[in-house]
C-alpha cells in the first residue's frame, strides 16, 4: 500500500496530472520591522491564491504536518502549490523540486530530462577523474596520494572532484606522507589484552557521533574520543574517561586555550583498559572500558 509520503514522490509522480495554482513563501522577515511589510505583500496577488487552494483541499502529507516539501521532505522558504487533479487535492513543493521536477508536461518528458543529467554527471565524472589521474601520475605522487590521514584524504576529494591539483598541494601531500611513513617506522605493533596499564601521551581529543545510541530522533548524542601514542610506540584509540574530560577544563582555565580539549593535547596520560589490534594496522589499536585515568 502506498504511503502518503510516497504519493508525490520522485518515483510515484506523474507531472501531467497536476496543475500549477501559484507561488508559496513561508520564510520569514529578516528583521521585525519589515514583518508588517512582508505579510502585507503576501496577502495579495497569486500567493494568496495558492494559500486558499491548501485550506480548501489540503493533502495530508509532509508540508500539512511538518511544513516539508510533499514531493522530497526538504525544508525550503520560497516553493509552489499545485493541485493533483486525479484526487483533487493540492500539495506544496518547494522551489527546485518545482523546477527540476514539476516543470515537465509528462513523466517521459521527466525520465528523459533526468537520464540525460545522469549522463551529463557520468561524463563529467570520467573526464575529471582522468585528469585527476593524469595529476597524479605526473606529479608522481601514486603512492603518496592514498595516505591514510585527513589532509591527503581532502586534497584526494578535491583533485578528484575538479581534476586538479597545484604545486602547493602536492608538497604537502609529500610532506604528510613522508611524515606518515616516518611516524609508521618508529611505531611498534600494539599489545592486545585484557586489563592492560597504558601509559603514553595524548595526540589528540574529538567529539564523533554515537553510532551506538538508541535515540532516533532529534540530535544524535555525541561521545568524547581520545588518541594516545603509547610509551612503548603503538596508537590507542578509545572513548575518554570523565576524569580526563574534567582534568581538561581545569587545564583550559590555566592555558587559556579558548575551550573544547586543545589543553589535553601533549599531556601524559596513565589508565587501565582493554585493547584490541586493528584489522588493517598492527601499530593501532582500539581500547574500551578504561579506567583508573589519570594525568601525569
Amino acid at each position: 500500500m502506498m504511503t502518503k509520503e510516497k504519493r508525490h514522490n520522485r518515483t510515484n509522480f506523474d507531472p501531467a496530472e497536476y496543475e500549477y495554482v501559484g507561488p508559496m513563501y513561508q520564510g520569514f522577515a529578516t528583521s521585525d520591522a519589515f514583518v508588517d511589510e512582508v505579510n502585507a505583500y503576501l496577502n495579495q496577488g497569486d500567493a494568496v491564491g495558492a494559500r486558499e487552494i491548501l485550506d480548501e483541499k489540503p493533502f495530508h502529507g509532509r508540508w500539512y504536518e511538518k511544513g516539508t516539501c510533499d514531493h522530497c521532505g526538504a525544508v525550503f522558504a520560497y516553493g509552489a502549490v499545485y493541485l493533483h487533479r486525479p484526487t483533487d487535492t493540492a500539495i506544496c513543493v518547494g522551489h527546485t523540486c518545482s523546477d527540476h521536477a514539476f516543470g515537465h508536461d509528462s513523466r517521459r518528458e521527466f525520465d528523459v530530462a533526468q537520464l540525460r543529467k545522469k549522463v551529463a554527471q557520468a561524463r563529467e565524472y570520467a573526464k575529471k577523474k582522468a585528469a585527476a589521474e593524469k595529476a597524479i601520475k605526473d606529479n608522481g605522487i601514486e603512492a603518496e596520494i592514498e595516505t591514510d590521514h585527513y589532509i591527503v584524504k581532502d586534497i584526494r576529494a578535491r583533485l578528484f572532484q575538479y581534476g586538479k591539483i597545484s604545486e602547493k598541494q602536492v608538497a604537502l601531500v609529500k610532506k604528510v606522507a613522508a611524515k606518515k611513513k616516518e611516524e609508521k617506522a618508529n611505531c611498534s605493533p600494539v599489545v592486545e589484552g585484557k586489563r592492560l596499564k597504558i601509559q603514553g601521551t595524548i595526540l589528540s581529543i574529538s567529539e564523533v557521533e554515537n553510532e551506538y545510541s538508541p535515540c532516533r530522533y532529534g540530535p544524535v548524542p555525541t561521545i568524547i574520543k581520545m588518541l594516545v601514542r603509547t610509551d612503548y610506540g603503538a596508537k590507542v584509540w578509545g572513548t575518554c574517561p570523565e576524569s580526563i574530560q574534567a582534568a581538561g577544563r581545569e587545564l583550559n582555565k590555566t592555558k587559556q586555550c579558548g575551550g573544547g580539549f586543545f589543553a589535553l593535547r601533549g599531556e601524559k596520560i596513565e589508565f587501565t583498559a582493554n585493547v584490541t589490534k586493528s584489522k588493517k594496522d598492527d601499530t593501532f589499536g582500539i581500547f574500551k572500558r578504561p579506567t583508573k585515568a589519570k594525568l601525569v
